[in-house]
């Protein structure tokens, strides 16, 4: 026979560990210990599992809402503030003072869509204007509701230029002033 041949006693029998022991190595061994140490700590752990769903299971039973942290911390905070006299007075709406600038706000917010609106309107009409004669033979509809636009557009334009005009002549806002300001030191030279 050829090779390496190795005599044991019985044919079949398992080598001895210090037969083993020469193929083994330090790495084997110490992956061995790392699969110990994580069965032992996985064992840890579902033997603490269970005693914390026991635990925990105690707890419900002798009382339902122990883990209702917001709902108990609202009724806290709650009466907490009910107690308070302070709350008791800013929660009063008529003692609430009423706010100073909010309807200049929305007036401003109202004339600045106007502004937008007026200048849609007038790029769609330059637009029917460029188009001339290609619909000139066809019908045109208005509805009520742009005819009440158009005419609030036309006040509003109205508005407006009296408005421009009082600006113009000296006005008491402070860019009258200043365009008073700029035009007599323009004329002084």
């Amino acid at each position: 026979p050829y090779g390496l041949s190795v005599a044991s006693k019985k044919p079949g029998a398992p080598l001895g560990k210090s037969a083993l022991a020469a193929f083994e190595d330090e790495e084997e061994e110490d992956g061995r210990q790392a699969v110990n140490s994580f069965i032992r700590r996985e064992a840890i752990k579902t033997t603490t599992s269970a005693k914390v769903r026991n635990d925990l299971k105690e707890a419900m039973a002798v009382d339902p809402s122990v883990f209702a942290y917001d709902e108990v911390y609202d009724q806290i905070q709650s009466a907490k503030l009910a107690a308070d006299p302070r709350t008791k007075a800013s929660k009063d709406e008529s003692k609430r003072p009423a706010a100073r600038y909010i309807e200049k706000l929305k007036k401003a917010a109202e004339d600045r869509q106007r502004d937008f609106q007026l200048v849609e309107e007038r790029k769609a009409h330059r637009e029917r204007e460029e188009e001339g004669e290609v619909y000139a033979g066809t019908e045109k509809f208005v509805t009520s509701a742009y005819k009440k636009q158009l005419l609030e557009m036309r006040e509003f334009e109205a508005q407006q230029k009296l408005k421009d005009e009082q600006d113009a002549k000296g006005g008491n806002s402070m860019t009258s002033f200043y365009r008073n300001h700029i035009f007599n030191e323009l004329t002084k030279e």
